[in-house]
Parts: C-alpha cells; sequence; structure tokens
C-alpha cells in the first residue's frame, strides 16, 4: 500500500518495497523514481510510530546467510565489479561494460 508491506491488509511496521518489488517487473530506471519517492514519503510520516530495533552486526547476518547457503556479496564486491565494468567498457570505447548474468559476477569475484 504506497510502498508499505502488508500482511493479510495489516501494515506491517518499518517493512517498506520500491521498484519492481512493488509494482512488479515493469517499466524502466526512471520509472522507479515516483514509486521510490511514494514509498519514502510514508517511510517518513511513519518514523514517529516505528520502535527501535536492535542493530546486528554484519558478520551475524552473514553467518545466517551462509547457514541458508546464500552468495553473500558485500560493498567491496561491488567496487570490484563496479572497477572492472569500468575496465572492460574502457577496452571497448565505452563508459562502461555491464555484467549482465549473475552466473559471471560471482564467478569474476570467485564465489562460485
Amino acid at each position: 500500500d504506497a510502498g508499505r508491506i502488508l500482511d493479510n491488509g495489516v501494515h506491517v511496521p518499518g517493512l517498506y518495497a520500491a521498484g519492481w518489488i512493488k509494482r512488479g517487473a515493469v517499466g524502466v530506471l526512471g520509472s522507479n523514481k515516483p514509486g521510490a519517492a511514494e514509498t519514502v514519503a510514508c517511510f517518513v510520516d511513519d518514523v514517529p510510530t516505528l520502535k527501535k530495533k536492535q542493530t546486528i552486526a554484519f558478520d551475524q547476518i552473514e553467518s545466517f546467510l551462509k547457514t541458508k547457503k546464500a552468495t553473500v556479496t558485500t560493498y567491496d564486491d561491488w567496487l570490484k565489479l563496479d572497477q572492472e565494468e569500468l575496465k572492460q567498457g574502457q577496452k571497448r570505447g565505452k563508459p562502461r561494460e555491464k555484467f549482465y548474468r549473475t552466473e559471471d559476477m560471482l564467478r569474476f569475484l570467485n564465489k562460485i
């Protein structure tokens, strides 16, 4: 509902969505901006009513995800991917050459 996550029609405090998860796999990057603005506005309106939640250290989250056999991609990993895309783009006379497949990204990061 305007970016708020519902459970059986009831808003779940502190949970929000934007982009394709909010409206479905339609549109382009620019299509996300109005929906994201709507979601952020809801979040800002809700802030006074939200309870402070306990923070969890990244290593705890990473450990949990590994127990679920999830592949964890960090910000440092993203920086490596970003640099590689720029490097490959430069070779081709373009601003960047994007990775298009998750498998290729994970292989580059030596995660598969």
